[in-house]
């Protein structure tokens, strides 16, 4: 077959990140930074999975695919659960544990990066998964997947790759069609998101949502539903330039929302005004987004210090943002915090010269940075 290219986005917080786990409205947006997945076939009994972003370079004979798949399938039939994804991905899930030890078994342990090892073994366990439900019978491959996304810093890389690698698999068994189809969407979300929760445990599936169909949408947990389209809206997306810059922090998502949590117990009434702001804000956002009023500089700094306000900053954070706002630039925090990235907003009447100052500063300083767009489309076959 002629090799497949993918290509998935990732995504940034434009308003609402923590109040949206509490049941506030949250958008997000794509940016114009993939994952790409390169799939060639193979010239040897073997399939290659090459990451070279985590060190990952793992090769797994075919015989061990389909052994593995008939481990999982028992003597069920394979094509009622590939007719039915939703039947096939509960499948996968019953068997968890014998796919994760599958993919410890084939990736060699390092001691001394237990992080860098722990990615390995997801990334193996995703593909192995999909393999086995996608495929009757192995075929030889060579997967490269790429990232022009810094990874762990909060823009949904994870999520990205998931997209790109669920999408590949599924074209090249023949499954979806170059030109993506909006049930073909479906298929792809549903595969991705099964991956994300061997990365996470329990996303929101909000990441995976915007790399798949890419553009904006409004989040908003509804309780006891897992449905996304009950709580995903997609909406018109705003043509936004921002400098997207990368602290270089490691961050925990669990930490800063469990931070969160602590305020929530420890001042009830602090937490309240803090999250009844941001979630105004955002309703406010949502309200010039859709009526194509764009992206309003007041709305990033109030959001941007009910953040600061509810312990999510940090001083790499602040020292970013401080830059963009004495050259008159506005930004904030996208994620979760305590590290990772900050987006500054580029208006559209501002000169290449002032950009090229803002840039300049952040460099001197060893931050990576990123001049790019936000709102495009969702993954694609090349």
């Amino acid at each position: 077959m002629p090799d497949i290219e993918v290509l998935a986005p990732g995504k940034v917080i434009l308003h609402g990140e923590h109040a949206v786990v509490y049941g506030k409205k949250a958008v997000a947006v794509s940016i114009n930074l993939c994952s790409s997945l390169i799939i060639k076939d193979g010239l040897e009994s073997l399939v290659e999975l090459q990451f070279p972003d985590i060190g990952l370079d793992v090769k797994i004979g075919l015989d061990d695919l389909d052994n593995l798949r008939k481990q999982i399938f028992g003597k069920e039939s394979q094509e009622d659960y590939v007719s039915n994804l939703s039947k096939g991905i509960q499948l996968l899930r019953d068997n968890m544990e014998t796919l994760a030890s599958f993919a410890q078994g084939k990736v060699p342990e390092d001691p001394s990066d237990a992080i860098k090892y722990a990615n390995q073994v997801r990334v193996t366990q995703c593909f192995a998964s999909l393999c086995v439900l996608l495929f009757e019978t192995q075929p030889a491959l060579v997967l490269t997947a790429t990232s022009e996304l810094p990874l762990g810093a909060g823009l949904g890389s994870s999520a990205s790759f998931s997209v790109a690698l669920s999408c590949g698999l599924l074209h090249r068994a023949g499954r979806v069609e170059k030109e993506l189809s909006e049930s073909d969407l479906k298929d792809i979300y549903d595969l991705s998101f099964f991956c994300e929760t061997i990365f996470h445990g329990s996303p929101s599936g909000i990441d995976n949502f915007i790399a798949t169909y890419g553009g904006a949408v409004v989040f908003q947990r509804k309780e006891g539903s897992q449905n996304i389209e009950e709580m995903a809206k997609r909406i018109k997306s705003p043509d936004i330039r921002v400098v997207l810059v990368d602290s270089k922090v490691p961050r925990s998502t669990q930490a800063m929302v469990q931070k969160a949590k602590d305020l929530k117990d420890s001042n009830p009434d602090a937490w309240n005004e803090i999250m009844n702001g941001i979630g105004e804000l955002t309703e406010t956002a949502i309200s010039e987004i859709t009526e194509d009023h764009g992206v309003r500089s007041e709305l990033l700094r109030k959001n941007q210090a009910l953040l600061k306000s509810l312990g999510m900053s940090h001083e790499k954070l602040d020292q970013i943002l401080k830059i963009a706002d004495d050259l008159g630039f506005s930004g904030k925090l996208t994620g979760a915090g305590g590290g990772g990235c900050v987006f500054i907003h580029v208006p559209e009447k501002v000169n290449d010269l002032e950009i090229s100052k803002l840039k300049e500063k952040l460099h001197e300083l060893d931050f990576g940075i990123w001049d790019t767009a936000l709102g495009g489309v969702g993954v694609r076959i090349l």
